[in-house]
């Protein structure tokens, strides 16, 4: 085999590799909207009982929404309000990480809940959404 051919095979090799790895980035990254669309609905349903009660909800139940893995999907397995307010997202394995977690954390500001998006789990995420990758620090 000449070393032209050999050249060409490798560059063959990683463009396919490269491609494969980019296709499967963009298949996580639609898994992941689908649990962005449920965050979408307690997001709302979180505004509507902190207009009433004047105070974040911390669970499902509160706000008379569905256990958490009602909002199971093909990518999700669950989708929880958990202390302060904070919507916390489980995802399958078909978004990259078995077990992934992202989160919805509330803040309250005048007249409004602003929500920041964070998560330990998915590195490149901010490549695709408005959401942080916050990893966790062992010990502290």
């Amino acid at each position: 085999m000449s070393k032209k051919w050999l050249i060409a095979v490798l560059v063959i090799v990683i463009l396919v590799v490269t491609w494969n790895h980019e296709k499967r980035q963009a298949i996580n990254a639609a898994m992941l909207t689908q649990g962005f669309e449920v965050s979408t609905l307690l997001r709302f349903a979180s505004k509507e009982y902190f207009d009433g009660m004047g105070e974040l909800p911390s669970s499902n139940a509160q706000l008379g929404m569905g256990a958490p893995e009602d909002y199971s999907n093909l990518a999700l397995h669950s989708a929880s309000i958990i202390e302060g307010g904070t919507i916390e997202l489980v995802y399958k394995v078909n978004t990259g990480i078995e077990g992934g977690i992202i989160r919805y954390v509330p803040t309250i500001v005048p007249g409004m809940i602003k929500w920041s998006c964070e998560t330990p789990d998915y590195v490149d995420i901010a490549d695709y959404f408005l959401c942080e990758y916050v990893p966790v620090v062992e010990g502290g």
